[in-house]
C-alpha cells in the first residue's frame, strides 16, 4: 500500500504537469481562432476556457477516460498491478515531457497522440502486441484521420455558404443581420444537444433518437425567438451606432489586408482578398465598409463556437491525464485494479483547473500559431472553422474516442483556407506542414520517453517483488 501511495503522489504531480501543458498547448489551439481573429482577448479566452473546460470535464469527461486507462491496452497482460501502475506513471511522464518541449517552441501538438503513444509503448515493452487491444487502437487511430477531415469538410461547407449567401451579396451587412439569429440559435442548440447526449447513462444519456431531435428543436426555436426579439435589436443598435466602434474597426483592419502577401517562401492570401478580387471595378472603400459591417455580426457566433470547442476539449482531452491517474488511485487505495475508479467524479474537474492554469500562463504562444499563422482569419472564417471542429470533437467525445483537438481544429482551419483560395493558396503551407511534422513525431517521441522510463521502472519494481 505504501508503494501505491508513493506511485500515486508522483503520478498526481505528473498528471498535473501534463494537464498544465495541455492547457498551454491544446486549449490554446481550441481558442486560437477566436484570439487570432480579434473576437476575444487572451484574458477573455481564459475566462471562457475556465468555464467550459470545467463543464466539459465534469459533464462528459468520463467517456474517454475509460478508453485511455483500460480500453487501448489490456491490464491483465501486465505481470502485476504494481507494474501496471508503473506503466501509467511512465506514460504520464513521457507525454508530459514531449508536450512541454513542443509548447516551448510554440508547436501545436496533440496531448492525445502523446498519451496514446506513451501507453502503447509501455504495453509493448511489458508483453508485446498481446497487451494492446488492436480493435480499440485501430478505431482510435482511424478517428485521428477521420475527425480532421470531417471538421474540414463542415468548416469549408459553412464558409462556402456564408460567402455565397452573405459576403458576396449586394448588401452583406443586411444579409448577415438576417442570418445572425439563426446562426446563434443553431450553435446553441448543437451545444446543448451534445451536452445532453454526453451525460452519463444514469443521467439519461441514451435516449431514443426522437428525444434528442425534440431537444434540439425546442432549444433552436426558443433561441430564435429570444434572439430576434431581444438580442439582434441590441446588436444592431451597437453595430450601427458608430462606424468607428472598436469591433467594426478591428474587422476593417483585417479586411484591408486584402492583398497577396509573400512571407518566407509561401503565398498567403490575407483575409478579404477572395471577396474583393471579382469586384475590382467597384469602389474599394465601399466594399470594405460593407464587409466590415457584415463581419461584425459573426463575432458573437464565433465566441459561441469557442465555447463549444472548449467544452468538447474539456470532455475529451482531460482524459489523457485522468485515465492513467484513476488507475493509480485505484491501486493506491485497494492494491488491485479489479474495478476502474470511474466513480471518482471529482478528479476530472480538478484536472480541468490545471488545464486552465496552463492556458492562462503559457497559452498565448500557441494561440498565435493557430490563430494567425495557418490562414488569415476573419470572424466568418473563424466561426466556420470552430463550428466544424466543435462538431467533430463533440461527436468523438460522446463515443468515447480520444482524438486530437489540435488536429481537428487545424483541419477545420485548413478547410476554410481551401474554400477561400480554391487551390490551397489561402493556407500557410509552411506552417501547416510544420504542424503535420509535429503530429507525426509525437507518437514515437512520447513513446520513446515513456518506454525508456518504464523499462527502468519495471526492472526496479520487479526486483522489489
Amino acid at each position: 500500500m505504501a508503494d501505491g501511495l508513493g506511485l500515486l503522489i508522483v503520478g498526481a504531480v505528473l498528471a498535473a504537469a501534463l494537464l498544465f501543458f495541455t492547457g498551454a498547448n491544446d486549449v490554446a489551439n481550441a481558442l486560437g481562432t477566436s484570439v487570432g481573429s480579434g473576437a476575444l482577448s487572451v484574458r477573455s479566452a481564459c475566462i471562457i476556457a475556465a468555464i467550459f473546460e470545467l463543464l466539459g470535464s465534469t459533464l462528459i469527461g468520463g467517456n474517454v477516460s475509460s478508453t485511455i486507462s483500460s480500453g487501448i491496452i489490456d491490464m491483465a497482460s501486465f505481470s502485476s498491478p504494481k507494474v501496471y501502475a508503473g506503466a501509467m506513471l511512465s506514460a504520464l511522464f513521457g507525454a508530459g515531457i514531449w508536450i512541454a518541449i513542443a509548447t516551448k517552441f510554440a508547436l501545436p501538438v496533440s496531448s492525445t497522440h502523446s498519451i496514446v503513444g506513451a501507453v502503447v509503448a509501455c504495453a509493448l515493452i511489458e508483453a508485446g502486441g498481446s497487451a494492446v487491444n488492436g480493435k480499440e487502437l485501430a478505431l482510435t487511430a482511424a478517428s485521428w484521420f477521420v475527425s480532421p477531415v470531417l471538421g474540414g469538410i463542415i468548416a469549408a461547407a459553412i464558409h462556402g455558404m456564408l460567402r455565397r449567401f452573405v459576403l458576396r451579396t449586394a448588401d452583406p451587412a443586411a444579409a448577415a443581420e438576417t442570418i445572425a439569429p439563426y446562426l446563434i440559435s443553431f450553435t446553441l442548440a448543437t451545444l446543448v444537444l451534445f451536452v445532453f447526449t454526453g451525460l452519463p447513462e444514469n443521467m439519461m444519456r441514451r435516449q431514443r433518437w426522437f428525444v434528442y431531435v425534440l431537444v434540439w428543436i425546442i432549444v433552436f426555436f426558443t433561441a430564435c425567438f429570444l434572439s430576434i426579439c431581444f438580442l439582434v435589436p441590441r446588436l444592431k443598435a451597437r453595430y450601427r451606432a458608430s462606424r468607428t466602434s472598436a469591433l467594426v474597426r478591428r474587422v476593417s483592419q483585417n479586411l484591408e489586408l486584402a492583398a497577396v502577401v509573400k512571407e518566407g517562401g509561401f503565398t498567403q492570401v490575407a483575409a478579404g482578398q477572395e471577396e474583393a478580387e471579382d469586384e475590382e471595378e467597384i469602389d474599394r472603400d465601399g466594399i470594405l465598409e460593407r464587409r466590415s459591417a457584415a463581419e461584425a455580426w459573426f463575432a458573437l457566433p464565433l465566441i459561441m463556437t469557442a465555447c463549444c470547442v472548449s467544452l468538447g476539449h474539456g470532455g475529451n482531452d482531460v482524459a489523457n491525464a485522468v485515465g492513467p491517474l484513476l488507475d493509480l488511485i485505484m491501486y493506491a487505495t485497494t492494491g488491485t485494479l479489479d474495478e476502474p475508479a470511474t466513480s471518482l467524479w471529482y478528479v476530472t474537474p480538478i484536472g480541468g483547473i490545471f488545464i486552465v492554469i496552463g492556458l492562462a500562463t503559457l497559452g498565448h504562444k500557441v494561440m498565435e500559431t493557430v490563430g494567425k499563422k495557418i490562414v488569415a482569419l476573419t470572424y466568418s472564417k473563424g466561426f466556420a472553422a470552430q463550428f466544424g471542429a466543435a462538431v467533430a470533437v463533440l461527436l468523438a467525445t460522446d463515443e468515447g474516442l480520444p482524438i486530437s483537438t489540435t488536429s481537428v481544429l487545424v483541419g477545420a482551419i485548413a478547410g476554410v483556407g481551401l474554400s477561400s483560395g480554391g487551390s490551397g493558396e489561402g493556407v500557410n503551407l509552411r506552417m501547416f506542414f510544420k504542424i503535420l511534422l509535429g503530429w507525426i513525431a509525437t507518437l514515437p517521441i512520447a513513446g520513446a520517453f515513456a518506454g525508456t522510463l518504464f523499462a527502468i521502472a519495471r526492472a526496479i519494481l520487479l526486483g522489489d517483488e
